[in-house]
């Protein structure tokens, strides 16, 4: 449905207002409106002003700017596990908040986005435990 990033770390969070989905795609937003680093990236839409304002309406996907910018509005590290092995890491905008250890997403399927907990149902503290499927589309890996 296009939410699944904002819900994802929504889910990472402590229960609040503040860190409903909508808030967190709020957030991203005015992250990326006044962050120079946001300026210019090359957006699908042309520009940062009309890349928002498709964000602006409800169930637009988000994607790696979206992640940098929570990352930064939230101070608290982010990190996407990817299908191949690899995380990217998206880092907190001072460090104040690394204490409470980094928001850790799943990337399924090059188009959804998971949050990843322990069996107890607590954010997971270490990273995936279970091997990664190979796709079709990794040629470069055994």
């Amino acid at each position: 449905m296009g939410d699944c990033l904002f819900s994802s770390v929504s889910m990472l969070l402590p229960l609040s207002k503040e860190h409903s989905s909508q808030r967190l795609r709020d957030l991203a937003i005015a992250t990326m409106e006044k962050e120079p680093q946001f300026q210019d990236l090359v957006y699908d839409e042309g520009s940062l002003h009309a890349h928002l304002d498709k964000l602006k309406q409800p169930y637009t996907w988000g994607d790696t700017p979206e992640i940098a910018a929570m990352a930064l509005g939230l101070n608290r590290t982010i990190q996407v596990y990817l299908p191949v092995g690899e995380i990217q890491s998206h880092p907190s905008k001072d460090g104040t908040n690394d204490h409470k250890g980094p928001l850790r997403l799943a990337y399924i399927d090059r188009n959804h986005y998971q949050p990843l907990f322990e069996k107890d149902h607590t954010p997971l503290e270490t990273g995936p435990k279970q091997d990664w499927v190979r796709t079709d589309d990794d040629d470069d890996v055994e």
